[in-house]
């Protein structure tokens, strides 16, 4: 649940998302595009500052977090029964043995 609140709340807009790098969540440098609501460096190639999240727009981002947040509410109110829909839902994994 915490993962969730945490995706919930992060600030995408002035994040730099480097997994290569030291820190991997920093404040996005002033040379970047400011206008993205995300940006992920693509970890292939750090030095072209490909932007992964190029396509999630506001609208996108703002789907992201209701959606964490609207899972990480029904947890707390059920929690039993928000892992149970999840089991039932993928029980044919373990009916064909993949788990």
């Amino acid at each position: 649940m915490k993962c969730l609140s945490w995706y919930g709340t992060f600030p995408f807009e002035t994040a730099l998302v480097d997994a290569r790098g030291g820190e991997p969540f920093t404040l996005r440098p002033a040379r970047l595009d400011s206008r993205k609501s995300v940006y992920i460096l693509d970890p292939a190639d750090p030095q072209q500052e490909r932007n992964l999240g190029e396509r999630v727009d506001e609208v996108a981002l703002q789907k992201l977090r209701s959606a964490a947040q609207e899972v990480c509410e029904h947890m707390k109110r059920s929690p039993g029964t928000f892992w149970q829909e999840r089991r039932d839902r993928w029980r044919f994994l373990d009916e064909r043995r993949y788990g």
